[in-house]
């Protein structure tokens, strides 16, 4: 499940996810289920806002889904998590989450620290082809649950920046851990990193 970022309030969030068979082809769902959202550790799920767009641009097994937050109930300061519950893919019943984010729940500013950094994104090692819409977040201490100072997106040019896309991460001096998810990739995380 990938964390894909905190956004500011009343935002519309898009996220595409993708259905697969056993074999791993792609599927469609012969039973849609519900696609809908849980607050923090709640156990209310709600569809207020959410749109769910099966087969998006008729690719099989690729949905864009669609939460207009400008409803009371997301609200800063808390964590959302959208799940897929009594969905059927290649004839099993389907209960998981698709995606999490958050609304201004984050302890990091754009602005926070004296140095603005550049951190890129890449497809493989060798660092030859840089990778766009890679989730990222920044903690200081080696935990991928650890208090985040930053999170956002790689842009076209595989650069981390808000969600906004308007400002790449400010920082202070010091040891970072950055950690990475995207559909497709495996990394080795966290990357660390030492600014001075």
């Amino acid at each position: 499940m990938n964390y894909i970022g905190d956004f500011p309030q009343d935002q519309t969030i898009y996220h595409m996810w993708s259905t697969n068979a056993a074999s791993g082809a792609s599927a469609t769902r012969s039973t849609d289920g519900a696609v809908s959202v849980y607050k923090d550790d709640g156990l209310t799920q709600v569809t207020t806002g959410v749109t769910d767009g099966e087969k998006h641009d008729d690719l099989t097994g690729v949905h864009l889904c669609t939460i207009v937050t400008t409803n009371v109930w997301y609200a800063p300061a808390h964590d959302y998590t959208v799940v897929l519950s009594a969905a059927t893919i290649d004839g099993q019943t389907v209960n998981s989450p698709i995606f999490s984010f958050s609304i201004e729940n984050r302890t990091g500013s754009p602005q926070a620290g004296a140095l603005q950094i550049t951190y890129t994104v890449y497809k493989e090692a060798a660092k030859t082809n840089v990778l766009a819409g890679c989730t990222v977040w920044i903690t200081k201490a080696n935990s991928s649950t650890a208090p985040v100072v930053f999170s956002g997106v790689t842009d076209t040019n595989g650069i981390l920046v808000d969600t906004l896309g308007s400002s790449k991460p400010w920082l202070d001096a010091g040891t970072y851990y950055f950690w990475r998810e995207c559909a497709g990739y495996t990394f080795s995380n966290p990357d660390t990193e030492v600014y001075s």
